[in-house]
């Protein structure tokens, strides 16, 4: 993903409200720049699989055939291993075990397809080779992969939307993260180059600048990913309660986002009183009684993992 030649000199100045460290001046240069290349659409989006934008492209088609599909998949033999090892999967498996995409296609049904299409494709961003970010890149993972499940969970029991649509803006929420942290990698020796010696970013203040920019980033790969605007719409809103619509998709991800956190599924620092609170307005506002909650939540992490395999 080669994102353009860095130019500073193009970038708005960084405010400040008196001197700043060179840290703090190198974080604000980096958000700024994230923010400039975005608002001119200069800002390199990862592509979704070739093999995975057609097959998506055509389950919108109400006439389209399964063969299709599993014909289309089989052009990515990595996607095709990846759907067959699902539906064999303990979750999935019947005694018969499928030996082929179209057997896979055939037994996951149109709304799995597409389930199983967008985490292939998004979970391949959140992976790194470099060691500095791989374990935060796979926290991040397993922080959506949670976030989406509760989020279905919020969004079937309030019977009001679409459950597979609230766990794909899960697990899509945060994808903006590992899009902006592979950018400000790219740029860091360009960038470091023209700072004081020996000056970078902390793990803490690389961290809030992704933090803070992140959502639009998450938004845009949406857009061209071309997800439903429900599913766009709640990435772009899941950070405020949305009161005009109590039960949308994105106040099901802001509930089930602060619920994977209090369950210990999240890198980085959160506000631990702002969280409970959220969490005990959504089990409300879905009516989550403790024993069900409890069964939800005990062994999320297991349960992730268990998917992650």
């Amino acid at each position: 993903m080669n994102q353009p030649a860095l130019d500073l000199a193009s970038l708005p100045a960084a405010s400040s409200a008196g001197p700043v460290s060179p840290e703090t001046r190198l974080g604000q240069t980096l958000e700024a720049l994230v923010k400039h290349r975005l608002s001119d659409e200069k800002l390199v989006l990862p592509a979704m699989p070739a093999a995975a934008t057609r097959c998506l492209r055509l389950t919108q088609d109400p006439n389209f055939a399964l063969a299709q599909a599993a014909s289309t998949i089989e052009t990515d033999p990595i996607l095709a291993a990846q759907i067959i090892r699902l539906t064999n999967s303990a979750a999935l498996s019947t005694r018969e075990p499928v030996r082929s995409a179209l057997q896979a296609v055939t037994r996951l049904g149109i709304g799995r397809l597409r389930t199983f299409l967008v985490e292939s494709s998004a979970r391949q961003l959140f992976a790194s080779k470099d060691p500095r970010i791989a374990a935060a890149a796979r926290g991040l993972w397993e922080h959506s992969l949670a976030v989406a499940m509760l989020a279905r969970q919020a969004v079937a029991r309030s019977d009001q939307g679409d459950p597979d649509f609230a766990y794909l803006a899960g697990l899509l929420h945060d994808v903006g993260k590992p899009v902006v942290g592979a950018m400000l990698l790219e740029l860091e020796k360009d960038l470091a180059s023209q700072a004081p010696a020996g000056a970078w970013l902390s793990a803490e203040a690389w961290m809030n600048v992704v933090q803070r920019t992140h959502r639009p980033v998450g938004t845009a790969l949406a857009e061209r990913w071309e997800m439903p605007s429900a599913i766009v719409n709640a990435i772009r809103g899941c950070a405020d309660f949305d009161s005009q619509d109590p039960f949308s998709i994105g106040n099901a991800v802001r509930f089930a986002n602060a619920a994977a956190k209090q369950a210990g599924l999240y890198t980085g620092a959160f506000p631990l009183e702002a969280t409970d609170a959220i969490v005990a307005q959504g089990r409300r506002h879905y009516a989550f009684d403790d024993t069900t909650w409890k069964r939800l939540t005990s062994n999320l992490r297991e349960v992730v993992r268990a998917q992650l395999g």
